[in-house]
């Protein structure tokens, strides 16, 4: 592992980040052949806690200067809370001018552009912000939503504000609910949750949950499959939406996310601090499955592209800002989902011997590399989860005039020139680029522009790019832009690459009702790749004729080995169970196990909902094969069900 070292300089007895040229003490360690730049620090931001680039390459750095809110859902006595509007004024890559952008908020914690303004996470409200005179000063405010409950801490808010490939802006929950509406739509009716992810359309500001039960974290990969965090399970894959499993009610399988790493006890860290954690506190865990271990996973980001090295594309980034580090995680295919190991045991990617680095957020951006939000702080947990008793000995306050982004990039990285996002035609052409930060960009303002006739460009992007990322991305711009559903649906079914496949049935969902849509399904439920398999079951189970039912018992007895596979057919089928249970019988070499534990499935669905018919015609094909292995994992699924 490579020393990269921050200055020390003497200023109330703190750390203070310079140029690594300089250094004088080992406190940062990175992996060999990386190296730190820092590209902003106090005073030109405090507190920051996300971080957002503009086409312009302008750093929006959102600042939660009151943290800690008071304990114990306190009601915070000034607005403290900041949105920075930074340049950097030479081209070097080091940013070196602040405008306050906006002052006065509460505890801000996410942002994302939009339309020349942006979007503010700031519980109870989302707020869009905007400066139309070009001093960089906001001077257009209004609140788009608002509901979300801030009446929990300030770390369990909702947050992260992350445009999805469909259009839309998926949210954190942070571990709280809401009853939520649009002031600018005062017509419409509250969405009311306890504990859900949300989204919204930038548009129409419509508000829906959808799975998951993230903190401080959401990351949404080039392909659309998003993954969320919480203080202990630090990569949570959200393998299927709530509303599959709701269409059939005798289903008894409930599960929607996957955790993708190791959680709690196991999920191993190993910081070089010696910073002391929560559970230090409580002399219920003082010792215990705590230490060595995530506390405080937050910001959860999948890194997409070759910025640091062709091996880190595709891999997980977790800040663990209790213990002062962040962690990299290599994820596989696990079936329909993910799994994910440490990169190298008993070595983080990032680790600080200076306690006070608090890395919150981490990110891309403009220059190919890691950013890293550090809001450094001398205590970063928060007094609500300390026992009353110690509150008063721990320092909540000190660094609250301190914070630091830092770019982690590869030694000997050249500097890029800087891209000119200009017309639709070259945002077109930019969706090509090598830097998936330059092609998300781009997809963002053909978003917001929505030009006319650009289909043909799109669908060459869509057809040759040599880059998975810009071929889905160009197909989803085509969908949105009301190209032709037969040619968007032919291109994704036959990309040579599983992820693109994976989105067509995401368009076929939209089709509607058809025998033909039924019919493209089916061929997708035989594809090589699992997940293609399983986001064609989802859909199949919306269409009720006899060649989906077939596909789905042809998936139920190669796939149903596996729990999330298997919840994928049986969801689909709480109308037709019989039909389906017939269908499945008539399935040839069927492995035993498979066929015990989609009969024992299936006993408890026809227990739990089936009509007196059907449960007794199960229990006529029981006693027939009362010698076959599934004859007696039927009958205890039977009762169970009953």
């Amino acid at each position: 592992m490579r020393k990269i070292c921050l200055a020390v300089s003497v200023f109330a007895g703190m750390f203070f980040g310079c140029s690594t040229d300089d250094a004088t003490d080992d406190t940062l360690a990175l992996e060999d052949g990386m190296k730190a730049v820092l590209i902003v620090s106090e005073p030109l931001t405090m507190d920051p806690v996300a971080y957002a680039f503009d086409e312009h390459e302008h750093l929006y750095v959102v600042e939660s200067r009151g943290y800690p809110d008071p304990a114990e859902g306190g009601t915070p006595d000034t607005k403290l809370g900041q949105i920075a509007h930074l340049s950097d004024q030479n081209g070097d890559g080091i940013y070196d001018k602040r405008t306050d952008f906006v002052t006065g908020l509460t505890y801000p914690n996410g942002i994302l552009p939009w339309k020349g303004g942006v979007f503010v996470t700031c519980a109870p409200d989302i707020y869009y912000f905007k400066d139309t005179t070009g001093n960089g000063v906001a001077d257009i405010e209004e609140v788009v939503l608002t509901g979300f409950f801030d009446t929990k801490t300030a770390q369990i808010r909702m947050s992260h504000p992350t445009l999805g490939l469909d259009g839309w802006v998926y949210l954190t929950g942070g571990l709280n609910g809401g009853k939520i509406s649009s002031p600018l739509h005062p017509g419409r009716d509250t969405v009311a949750y306890t504990s859900s992810d949300g989204r919204f359309h930038p548009e129409t500001y419509e508000f829906e949950t959808v799975t998951g039960k993230s903190q401080f974290g959401i990351t949404i990969d080039p392909f659309g499959r998003r993954f969320g965090c919480s203080n202990r399970h630090p990569v949570m894959h959200a393998v299927m939406e709530q509303h599959y499993l709701n269409r059939n009610p005798h289903l008894l399988f409930n599960e929607t996310i996957n955790n993708v790493s190791k959680v709690q006890a196991e999920a191993v860290v190993y910081p070089i601090s010696g910073a002391a954690i929560t559970a230090d506190y409580i002399p219920s865990l003082i010792g215990r499955s705590h230490q060595g271990t995530f506390t405080a996973a937050s910001g959860t980001y999948v890194f997409s592209d070759d910025g640091l090295g062709e091996d880190h594309n595709t891999n997980v980034f977790i800040c663990e800002s209790a213990q002062s580090m962040v962690q990299r995680q290599i994820m596989t295919r696990e079936g329909p989902t993910f799994s994910s190991v440490i990169a190298r045991d008993g070595v983080e990617f990032l680790a600080c011997k200076n306690e006070w680095f608090r890395p919150v957020f981490v990110g891309n951006g403009p220059y190919p590399g890691l950013y890293v939000v550090d809001m450094h702080r001398k205590v970063i947990d928060h007094p609500s989860y300390v026992p009353e008793s110690m509150r008063d000995e721990l320092d909540f306050e000190s660094g609250r005039d301190m914070g630091r982004i830092y770019r982690i990039e590869r030694e000997g990285a050249v500097k890029p020139n800087q891209v000119q996002f200009g017309d639709a035609t070259s945002l077109v052409n930019l969706l090509d680029s090598e830097s998936e930060w330059v092609r998300s960009t781009a997809f963002r303002l053909l978003l917001e522009k929505k030009p006319r006739d650009f289909d043909s460009l799109l669908l060459q992007v869509a057809r040759s790019s040599v880059h998975a990322s810009s071929r889905v991305k160009a197909l989803w711009l085509l969908a949105d832009f009301g190209g032709t559903e037969e040619e968007i649906i032919s291109i994704a079914t036959g990309d040579p690459t599983p992820a693109v496949r994976e989105q067509a049935m995401y368009f076929l969902k939209n089709t509607g009702p058809g025998v033909e849509a039924s019919e493209v399904l089916a061929r997708m439920a035989e594809d090589q790749a699992p997940r293609v398999r399983f986001l064609a079951a989802l859909e199949l189970g919306n269409f009720a004729d006899a060649g989906a039912t077939r596909a789905l018992a042809k998936l139920a007895a190669e796939d149903g080995a596996n729990p999330w596979m298997r919840a994928a057919v049986l969801s689909g089928i709480g109308n037709r169970m019989s039909a389906f249970l017939e269908t499945f019988r008539e399935e040839p070499n069927v492995e035993p196990d498979v066929k015990a534990v989609i009969m024992q499935e299936m006993g408890v669905m026809f227990g739990n909902g089936a009509d007196r018919r059907a449960v007794a015609n199960l229990l006529g094909n029981m006693i027939d094969q009362r010698s076959a292995s599934w004859s007696l994992a039927a009958a205890a699924g039977l009762a169970r069900g009953i």
